[in-house]
């Protein structure tokens, strides 16, 4: 469907849609799911994301090495 992005957005152009429909319709004919089911699956992953996100932002963490340890915490 598309390489790049340079291909992408002349998709985009060419057929007057927004660039996650063009993104969308690629994930569907490559996974055989379903948009919904796409969606579903982009919320859960988002939503660990997210919750990683949050959990870095709350307290020290530990790293491997102790290089950068306590420098991920957040005031």
């Amino acid at each position: 469907m598309y390489h790049n992005f340079a291909e992408l957005l002349s998709l985009c152009e060419s057929k007057q849609v927004p660039l996650y429909e063009i993104i969308l319709e690629n994930e569907m004919q490559l996974t055989g799911k379903s948009g919904q089911e796409i969606y579903n699956e982009v919320k859960v992953r988002y939503g660990v994301m997210q919750n990683a996100g949050l959990k870095a932002l709350q307290k020290k963490l530990q790293t491997k090495g102790s290089l950068i340890e306590g420098n991920a915490y957040r005031h």
